[in-house]
């Protein structure tokens, strides 16, 4: 999780921490590095989802999904479809993909209390 206001570097930094992975062998050296918005995330839908993961990002790599609170399902239903489909993922691609979400400190917090399964697979915070 990477937790701060606009402007604070969270997007840079996830791309550093990409190409660290890549240089320590955790990733492979052809992994990317995509991101995109838990608003965009609901409008494109699970299908569009499952096609980033499963084509675009098949040799592996980083996603990052910035303003990941709105994907809280409290506050949009359609959040719940992305994230069920998204915690298997995660799972299943451990070593391959990373995942990482930004935001704010507090609809954050929220979002990890809408399911237990989200605070084992985001466990570390960097504010």
């Amino acid at each position: 999780q990477f937790l701060g206001n606009p402007g604070t570097g969270k997007t840079t930094v996830a791309r550093i921490y990409g190409e660290f992975l890549k240089e320590k062998g955790v990733l492979g050296t052809d992994a990317i590095f995509r991101d995109t918005s838990g608003a965009k995330l609901i409008a494109d839908g699970v299908d569009k989802l499952k096609k980033l993961i499963e084509e675009e990002m098949k040799v592996g790599g980083v996603l990052l999904i910035d303003e990941a609170y709105q994907l809280n399902p409290k506050t949009n239903p359609m959040g719940g479809q992305i994230l069920d489909y998204l915690l298997p993922e995660i799972e299943n691609r451990r070593g391959t993909l990373v995942v990482v979400i930004a935001g704010y400190c507090k609809p954050m917090d929220d979002l990890m209390s809408y399911n237990e399964g989200l605070p084992s697979r985001f466990p570390e915070r960097f504010v």
